[in-house]
């Protein structure tokens, strides 16, 4: 049974309540739109992944939930194509669920040793993280790590890299490990998590997505109308506070709630709730 992320925070926070229309913006296992459907919203949920919306079309078939397959830098058109706008209330939870590190087998895991570094969530025409790795010079591969990843040992592990790739190209996870091992203590697994991080946001373009979504998210409100944003790395919080800053003239109020995760997170969860004018 997948449990969603801080459940009841969020359901308190969107003030769910019948009748009101809610977009779950990364549906992933149903957790929130069930119980946003249960509690009477109509919800619109998106997910990027088309298994995801298989598996959510064949068992929210019956109910008024609808579901459509999209990245949710999209979710503005998205919304308007359905016509469903404008809406009370809307979800990101920027997490990437133990699910799909564990079973797609793109790498997105430092455990997984024998898959492809590939990363690619979205765009399967783009550059992949091994790509990345084996063509990008020293200097731009710190600049992703220390950007992204925040990791202060970022400047010698890009070096590791450049080293280990100089003797054969770096191709599965275990390749990437290999250098950071070489340089970093085995023992913590935060440091992989970081390097990590940092890769699967560059190759999906983690940021530019979410101001995409953030200001497209903010027009589909209506007056009063909440969004929440669920983040699990400071970087990524960092640049939540950046789009709310920007978009102040269209924002009333906003707060934050911490909550620390179970150990198979490995990370805490920061909920920000943004009311819009």
């Amino acid at each position: 049974m997948h449990t969603p992320v801080m459940l009841d925070e969020v359901l308190e926070a969107l003030q769910v309540s019948k009748g009101k229309r809610y977009i779950d913006a990364t549906m992933g296992q149903l957790g929130h739109l069930n119980k946003i459907r249960e509690l009477g919203g109509e919800v619109l949920g998106l997910d990027y992944d088309e298994q995801q919306i298989e598996r959510a079309s064949q068992q929210l078939e019956g109910t008024s939930a609808v579901v459509a397959h999209g990245n949710f830098a999209d979710i503005e058109a998205i919304a308007k194509k359905l016509n469903f706008y404008p809406v009370d209330g809307v979800l990101f939870d920027l997490g990437i669920s133990y699910g799909q590190m564990k079973t797609n087998g793109i790498g997105l895991s430092f455990k997984n040793a024998n898959e492809p570094l590939d990363m690619r969530l979205f765009d399967q025409t783009k550059e992949n993280a091994a790509d990345f790795l084996n063509f990008a010079n020293e200097e731009e591969i710190y600049m992703v790590l220390a950007r992204y990843g925040e990791e202060p040992l970022s400047e010698k592990i890009a070096r590791a890299i450049i080293i280990r790739r100089s003797k054969r190209r770096i191709v599965t996870v275990g390749d990437l490990c290999g250098a950071i091992d070489s340089v970093a203590p085995t023992n913590d697994s935060r440091i992989y998590s970081r390097i990590f991080q940092a890769l699967r946001m560059l190759i999906n373009d983690e940021v530019e997505n979410l101001q995409n979504g953030f200001s497209g998210a903010l027009s589909l409100l209506k007056s009063g109308g909440i969004f929440v944003i669920i983040t699990f790395n400071s970087g990524e919080d960092r640049h939540v506070k950046r789009l709310i800053a920007a978009n102040k003239e269209l924002i009333a109020e906003d707060w934050k709630v911490k909550k620390k995760m179970a150990k198979s997170f490995e990370r805490s969860a920061l909920m920000r709730v943004i009311v819009r004018t």
